[in-house]
């Protein structure tokens, strides 16, 4: 049997007989270095123009009576000069007169506190002080008729 396979080893290139360097490879860097540059400069011009995306939405207005409580929370101020401010009293901020900066005087009212509570606790000392009088009163009475029966019962 004889082989009828053509021989490829005559196709063969010989590595010595290649060129090295040359001008082909110095055209090739030019070239990629080129399109480096037209890459950078369109992609500079592509986002020059671009202006950035803002999303807007409706706002309802609230009436003051609907209007939620956003922040509750109890704390004090720390100004930054030594200054002491401080409530006789531990309640929510209803209203605030003076802002960061201004110029106060001692005696100025700087905030204005929900004193219900305590309001309530002094209604509370009034009623209690006047229940005391009363049982006092009550007392003395007692102490005056306390001879006049001592004196009947002898």
């Amino acid at each position: 049997m004889s082989s009828s396979r053509p021989d490829l080893s005559s196709l063969k290139i010989d590595d010595h007989a290649r060129k090295r360097g040359g001008f082909g490879r110095v055209m090739s860097g030019i070239a990629a270095g080129g399109g480096f540059v037209v890459i950078v400069v369109g992609l500079i011009f592509a986002f020059r123009g671009h202006k950035p995306v803002v999303e807007v939405m409706a706002a309802r207005q609230v009436k003051a009576g609907e209007m939620p409580t956003l922040l509750n929370a109890s704390g004090y101020v720390t100004p930054r000069r030594r200054a002491t401010v401080a409530a006789k009293i531990t309640a929510r901020v209803t209203a605030v007169y003076a802002e960061e900066g201004m110029h106060v005087h001692e005696g100025d009212v700087l905030a204005r506190l929900d004193d219900s509570d305590a309001q309530v606790r002094l209604a509370s000392a009034r009623a209690d002080r006047d229940a005391a009088e009363a049982a006092i009163q009550d007392l003395e009475v007692q102490l005056d008729l306390v001879p006049r029966e001592l004196h009947r019962a002898e």
